[in-house]
């Protein structure tokens, strides 16, 4: 408690009244943890380990999908405002950090993009970003020096289902690998209730660091929905 109290005089903000207060060791993990760079570092280098042994190899035409925000597009200083102001997330503040296009990429996003590009393996992405903010988006990825086709980018327009879109953006080629934050991002049964999304992960037990490569977001996402209202496990003996 201390050493949250602590955390919490330097953000200058009193806790008590913050909403942002059950997200800051999240946000903090996120940003300061070096833990985060090597989980990000082990998901690209078993993509791109994936990549050569197995996508570059088929005669097909390939395509990898990818999410943008925590996926290739690290939006934390966004979380560290929304404490620092104690504000909740609001479509307002958050499309004024994406009109910035300062977001940082993630350790080995560009490079791994980099190579499929070279290897002739066509990368989309998919984002719930809204559609308004793609000029933007595709600018903060060329500051980052990776040119992105507009056609192969699609955002949010009327749902945050990426199911259709994802159908839409890989027509005419085989999606081999599948890149996000969330298991929405990956297939429909990840759309469902919290069991089965616990149960979707054992069903694609062999596709993870293979097929569908996920990287660490404890600072917001589908994993709340059903978080809070589950019993943490404990031990009675102790």
């Amino acid at each position: 408690m201390k050493y949250f109290l602590i955390l919490s005089v330097l953000f200058g903000v009193s806790c008590a009244h913050n909403p942002q207060e059950k997200f800051l060791m999240g946000n903090l993990y996120y940003q300061k943890a070096p833990e985060v760079k090597a989980l990000s570092r082990q998901a690209y280098n078993s993509a791109t380990d994936y990549l050569l042994k197995n996508v570059v190899r088929k005669k097909s035409k390939q395509c990898i999908v990818l999410d943008i925000d925590e996926t290739v597009l690290d939006n934390s200083p966004y979380q560290g405002w929304l404490y620092k102001n104690q504000e909740n997330y609001r479509s307002k503040t958050w499309e004024k950090w994406v009109m910035l296009e300062k977001a940082k990429a993630l350790p080995g996003s560009l490079e791994f993009i980099k190579l499929a590009m070279k290897k002739g393996v066509r990368v989309l992405y998919v984002t719930n970003r809204k559609q308004h903010l793609v000029e933007a988006t595709l600018n903060n990825l060329s500051h980052l020096g990776l040119k992105v086709n507009p056609q192969d980018i699609i955002g949010r327009t009327t749902t945050s289902s990426k199911v259709e879109r994802r159908k839409d953006l890989s027509k005419g080629c085989e999606v081999a690998m599948l890149i996000g934050d969330s298991l929405a991002d990956f297939d429909p049964v990840f759309e469902g209730s919290y069991d089965l999304r616990h149960q979707g992960v054992e069903s694609f037990s062999k596709e993870w660091g293979r097929k569908f490569i996920i990287l660490p977001n404890p600072m917001y996402g589908d994993w709340l929905k059903g978080a809070g209202s589950q019993k943490l496990q404990s031990f009675d003996e102790l």
